[in-house]
């Protein structure tokens, strides 16, 4: 410097109420049982401190635990200056035939700031999964179980098996 000061010269760079993050959560559409639906949880941009949330699933036409493994009340983290995290479940093979795509929801709350405890804006705090029959569909067989009928007093009798369970009724003409 003019004056004889030693060192050199810096910046510093300070964040005058820098933009709130706004958080959403992606869906997991056709997941196939036996494998992890991956929800994104994302933030519009990023942000100078970490973002914490509770997650919860909630049951739709898919049932915990027998369809997908349940999440109660878990916190996640997403961290300064990163704008994303993710949210395993995991879609169980429950070896059932079932028709329809069954449905099921994962819920964010509880979101703030984590530092300083504010909370930010939330768009859409509800992601949508969907779960697809990897089963194959039952054979049934027929067995007889009183193979020897005969007029007028003895019945015969068969026995009708699905080769697996099904969770819908089951009708053979």
């Amino acid at each position: 410097s003019p004056l004889g000061c030693i060192g050199d010269a810096f910046t510093i760079t300070v964040l005058v109420n820098p933009k709130l993050p706004i958080i959403s959560i992606n869906d997991q559409l056709n997941i196939s049982e036996g494998s992890t639906a991956t929800f994104v949880a994302e933030l519009s941009n990023t942000y100078i401190y970490d973002v914490t949330f509770k997650v919860n699933t909630s049951n739709g036409t898919a049932e915990a635990p027998g369809d997908y493994i349940a999440i109660s009340g878990t916190t996640f983290t997403i961290l300064a200056n990163e704008t994303t995290v993710n949210i395993p479940v995991t879609i169980n093979n429950d070896n059932i035939y079932e028709t329809t795509v069954e449905t099921y929801q994962v819920v964010l709350s509880d979101v703030l700031i984590s530092t300083i405890n504010i909370p930010i804006t939330l768009t859409r705090l509800i992601g949508n999964g969907s779960i697809v029959n990897t089963t194959t569909s039952p054979v049934v067989s027929i067995a007889a179980s009183i193979p020897n009928a005969s007029e007028p007093s003895t019945d015969g009798e068969f026995t009708l098996t699905l080769s697996d369970p099904i969770s819908i009724a089951t009708t053979v003409n």
